[in-house]
């Protein structure tokens, strides 16, 4: 399968939404493997670009600087605007996923996510089923540039939370009379539902087939000439032996 404008780069998909959506979960789902941890404890995470192909693993800070990327726990959340991950997932062959902080997580800014908003060609909107489309998501997506509008998704999550059926068909219908204009279509899915998420995946590369033009602005150069070893607060040079691979501590190694 190609993808539009594959002689330039690939789509880019954001995955975002509220503060605990389950949008990791669907991220390592959609991926068929456990790139990102779906629960950390003591941090919270930035912007992750899951690219395919190889390649070390990178920070790039608000300021423009590349660091390696040694420790998912010591990551500045703050002064991070993105972590670049490669994986050879064969998704990731035809488009970026790019995962990002909840919109109303209380301890990160929402312009840690917001940022990322502008390198974006589509965008899956995480909603829990259980208190699907808020105001608060509602007025993210009032401000959202049109283009994205035309081949964003939403995804309710949780579904596996909303067992009875007839409860599942009231919030579908809710949420696409209210939410409708703001997306190309509406599904509910389960993190647990392993087949639901291959199908969803699916779709997904049929989705970045209709972009007709990739709208996202120009990333910075993802192989800089220069990478700075990352130096956590104590002084302490954390840069990695070259060749060894490095392991989220709190990396969950099932698919979730």
């Amino acid at each position: 399968m190609t993808t539009p404008n594959a002689g330039t780069r690939r789509p880019r998909i954001v995955i975002a939404g509220e503060f605990s959506a389950g949008k990791t979960r669907l991220l390592n789902g959609i991926v068929g493997r456990a790139i990102l941890p779906s629960h950390v404890v003591s941090t919270s995470l930035p912007p992750m670009w899951l690219k395919g192909g190889e390649g070390d693993p990178l920070r790039h800070d608000t300021a423009g600087t590349w660091y390696e990327l040694t420790e998912f726990d010591a990551i500045d959340v703050i002064a991070t605007k993105f972590c670049v991950l490669h994986s050879d997932a064969p998704v990731l062959e035809h488009f970026d996923l790019i995962d990002t902080p909840g919109n109303s997580d209380p301890n990160i800014p929402a312009e840690c996510w917001e940022r990322m908003i502008p390198y974006a060609d589509m965008v899956i909107w995480c909603s829990n089923a259980n208190q699907a489309w808020r105001q608060s998501e509602k007025s993210v997506w009032e401000e959202m540039p049109e283009r994205l509008r035309r081949h964003s998704v939403m995804v309710l999550t949780h579904a596996d939370q909303i067992p009875d059926e007839t409860a599942r068909d009231k919030v579908q219908r809710r949420v696409r009379r209210e939410a409708g204009e703001y997306f190309q279509r509406i599904e509910m899915l389960s993190a647990l539902d392993a087949e639901g998420i291959a199908a969803f995946a699916q779709r997904l590369l049929e989705d970045v087939q209709g972009i007709e033009e990739l709208g996202g602005a120009e990333a910075p150069d993802f192989n800089p000439a220069r990478v700075m070893p990352e130096v956590l607060a104590t002084g302490r040079d954390v840069r990695r032996p070259r060749g060894k691979v490095i392991v989220p501590r709190r990396m969950m190694r099932t698919a979730s």
